[in-house]
């Protein structure tokens, strides 16, 4: 139910020649839409992905709250990736948008 919100603003690895953790992807999301990626804020749950919006420049929220997280050891990574803030449930992103933004 979120392809009504969030197209046509849907990017994908194969529109740009590196992937994560190369911060392509990343920057070129923001170039489309216009955006400085200073500006941009990324909810990652991926070391890779931490490491390309760090790159591009980005604010990066981590979401160590899938079902991979302990089994990835993603909060080690995220101990060592430092990301802006971690959080572990999706249901507190309003809120840490509107106090943190």
């Amino acid at each position: 139910g979120l392809l009504n919100l969030l197209s046509p603003h849907i990017f994908s690895a194969t529109m740009v020649k590196h992937g994560k953790p190369a911060p392509d992807l990343f920057i070129h999301a923001a170039s489309s839409m216009g955006t400085d990626p200073a500006r941009c804020l990324v909810i990652e749950d991926s070391p890779a992905g931490i490491r390309a919006a760090k790159s591009a420049g980005m604010r990066v929220y981590g979401f160590a709250g899938g079902s991979h997280a302990k089994a990835g050891g993603l909060h080690a990574a995220f101990d060592e990736l430092k990301p802006d803030l971690v959080f572990d449930d999706m249901r507190l992103l309003p809120e840490l948008l509107r106090s943190k933004v």
